[in-house]
């Protein structure tokens, strides 16, 4: 019987897809937080940060 369940978690974990996460944390000091960021909502840090990677991303690629 314990095969069969075995057999039976297997191939349950088989079938499901492993979902990405939707966003991830990272680490930032405090100062820097508090001088930049510290009057904004969520929403509008992540589309700051979204912007600032953009582009420092762009000037490495085109070697600026």
């Amino acid at each position: 019987m314990r095969f069969v369940q075995f057999l039976f978690f297997r191939y349950a974990l088989v079938g499901r897809e492993r979902k990405k996460p939707q966003s991830v944390s990272v680490k930032l000091p405090v100062e820097l937080y508090e001088r930049y960021f510290a009057q904004m909502d969520a929403g509008e840090v992540q589309e700051i940060m979204e912007k600032a990677l953009e582009g420092y991303f762009w000037k490495e690629a085109a070697g600026v």
